[in-house]
């Protein structure tokens, strides 16, 4: 029982300092966290298999300025690697390294909960035998341009932060085979913490 009154308490105290908060009156900073599945590696998207191939989580670090009420701009970086995977699949460990840029619409702009799109495009890095994101093979990276798509939600909690998640499908496929996979288009799914500027 008292743990419910905590969490109430804690909802009360988040929606009294977040009441006058207009998400569309912020460029944000972002901070991704989840999974992403290509469909050649496991031949569907299994997220409950998120790992059992040696698969890290996938990072992105993402800056968006609003240039509308509606749309925002960003920049994104990310890193995600495959390791030990001759286990299981035919690939050697690798790391990609996305640099996109994303067009995110918001579905209800100036509200504290708002639903989006997103849109992606940009330079994916991808780099065989290494697991490191800053490895010393970085400077034999192959690349290719990959596009996304995708929807999600925030939730400002307050004037500075808030909680959402994001589910997207990435096309991303490399003209030479990375690992003896030129296919790494699938879906994605993460969790994102967001910092208000």
């Amino acid at each position: 029982m008292k743990y419910i009154i905590i969490f109430a308490l804690f909802l009360f105290a988040l929606q009294s300092e977040s009441q006058a908060q207009v998400i569309s009156q912020h460029n944000s900073i972002s901070l991704e966290w989840g999974n992403w599945q290509p469909h050649s590696l496991n031949g569907e998207p299994k997220f409950t298999d998120f790992g059992a191939s040696g698969a890290t989580p996938y990072v992105g670090l993402c800056i968006i300025l609003r240039i509308s009420d509606e749309v925002g701009i960003g920049l994104n970086v990310g890193f995600w690697a495959l390791k030990d995977l001759d286990k299981k699949e035919s690939v050697p460990a690798l790391v990609i390294h996305p640099l996109t840029i994303s067009f995110k619409h918001w579905l209800i702009p100036g509200n504290r909960i708002s639903a989006f799109v997103i849109y992606n495009a940009g330079i994916y890095w991808g780099i065989e035998n290494e697991t490191d994101p800053f490895g010393d093979k970085l400077k034999k990276a192959r690349a290719c341009v990959g596009v996304g798509l995708g929807a999600g939600f925030e939730i400002a909690l307050t004037k500075k932060f808030g909680l959402g998640a994001v589910f997207r499908y990435r096309y991303v496929r490399f003209s030479q085979a990375i690992g003896g996979v030129d296919d790494f288009s699938g879906p994605a799914i993460g969790v994102v913490g967001y910092y208000y500027l």
